[in-house]
């Protein structure tokens, strides 16, 4: 084989080819990039959520026995309530706040007439505001039967 017998059989692509490849690579990419930061952004939630229902357990067991719910400001007055509950060593990543509403009896003499209302405690988990974890929000609730709902918001 000569050398110019090489070069006539030897070929590669053409521009034109490799422009069409980086623009479907292109595409994926857009497509494929919101996705991921949006199962990055729901996985990070995954460390408030079990907090904040072993919070609400907690607070059930709590209120079990003394008939009223633990209010706590911040992580720091969390850690020092009689709640058998602790913040991981190093988690600086989410702010923790637990509000309670008082039971009150029904009031059927109001106008309108107000309904009784049970017992409640709200926390509410608020991710850092420096960082992927801004805007995102875990919010618990627990009345006095037990009925507990935790929500996660900001996705």
């Amino acid at each position: 084989m000569t050398l110019s017998t090489l070069k006539k059989s030897a070929r590669g692509f053409t521009l034109l080819e490799l422009l069409i490849v980086v623009i479907i690579i292109g595409i994926l990419a857009a497509i494929a990039v919101p996705q991921f930061n949006k199962a990055v952004k729901k996985s990070r939630t995954t460390e408030a959520v079990g907090l904040v229902g072993a919070i609400l357990n907690s607070e059930y067991a709590y209120y079990q026995e003394n008939a009223a719910f633990v209010a706590f400001a911040d992580n720091a007055t969390l850690a020092a309530t009689t709640l058998l509950v602790q913040i991981p060593t190093g988690s600086a990543n989410w702010t923790y706040v637990g509000t309670t509403v008082a039971a009150a009896a029904a009031n059927p003499a109001a106008n309108p007439p107000a309904p009784a209302v049970n017992a409640s405690v709200k926390v509410v988990a608020t991710g850092a505001a420096n960082g992927s974890y801004a805007g995102l929000t875990i919010t618990g609730n627990l009345d006095s039967l037990g009925n507990k709902s935790v929500v996660a918001s900001g996705f």
